[in-house]
C-alpha cells in the first residue's frame, strides 16, 4: 500500500499544481525554481490544462515495476473526477496526442521512450550514471526528480510533466 501512495501523490501534485499553481520543481533531495523556455509560462500552461483537462500518463512499458505502475495508474484515473486521465505505455504513445494533450511521462530516464527521444530537450541532462539538474549530480539509484507543468519541447503550447528517476523501483517507491 505505501507503494501505491508515492504515486498517488504525485498525480494529486497534479491536481495542486492546478488550483494553487504550484513554482517549483522537486527531487528526492532538493526543491528549487523552474526556469522555463520564454515562450509560454506556467501560468499559461496551467491556464491551457484547465481549458483542455486531458493528460495522457505515459509510464515505461518495459520496466521492472511497469505492470504495478500501470495498474495504480489505471486506478487513479477511474477515480479522477475533474478531468480525462488517460493511461498509455510508452511504446504506444501517438505523436498526435502531442499537439493536443497534456503529457505525464513517468518512467525511468536510461528507458522509457518518450524521455529517450527528447534526452537533448529536456530540463535536465541524463547519463548511464544518473541525472544532472540545476548543476547537481544525482547519480543513487534511488534518487527521483517531478516536474510539471513544463511546455513540451516542441508543441510549447501543450503541458509537459515528467517523473523520472534512476531505476523503476525509486520511482514505483
Amino acid at each position: 500500500m505505501s507503494n501505491h501512495l508515492l504515486l498517488y501523490l504525485g498525480g494529486t501534485c497534479i491536481l495542486l499544481c492546478l488550483w494553487m499553481g504550484c513554482q517549483s520543481v522537486s527531487s528526492s533531495s532538493q526543491q528549487s525554481p523552474v526556469v522555463l523556455n520564454q515562450r509560454i509560462g506556467r501560468t499559461n500552461l496551467i491556464q491551457r490544462f484547465k481549458e483542455n483537462p486531458v493528460m495522457n500518463l505515459v509510464y515505461e512499458a518495459n520496466g521492472s515495476k511497469s505492470e504495478e505502475i500501470r495498474q495504480h495508474l489505471e486506478d487513479l484515473a477511474d477515480r479522477a473526477r475533474w478531468f480525462n486521465l488517460k493511461v498509455v505505455a510508452d511504446t504506444a504513445l501517438q505523436d498526435s496526442v502531442w499537439q493536443s494533450e497534456s503529457i505525464y511521462l513517468i518512467g525511468d530516464h536510461q528507458s522509457h521512450e518518450q524521455l529517450l527521444q527528447w534526452k537533448e530537450e529536456l530540463p535536465f541532462q541524463t547519463s548511464a550514471l544518473g541525472f544532472t539538474y540545476e548543476n547537481q549530480v544525482y547519480q543513487s539509484e534511488d534518487h527521483t526528480l517531478l516536474m510539471t507543468f513544463l511546455p513540451h519541447p516542441t508543441h510549447d503550447q501543450q503541458v509537459l510533466s515528467i517523473m523520472t528517476g534512476n531505476s523503476s523501483e525509486a520511482i514505483w517507491e
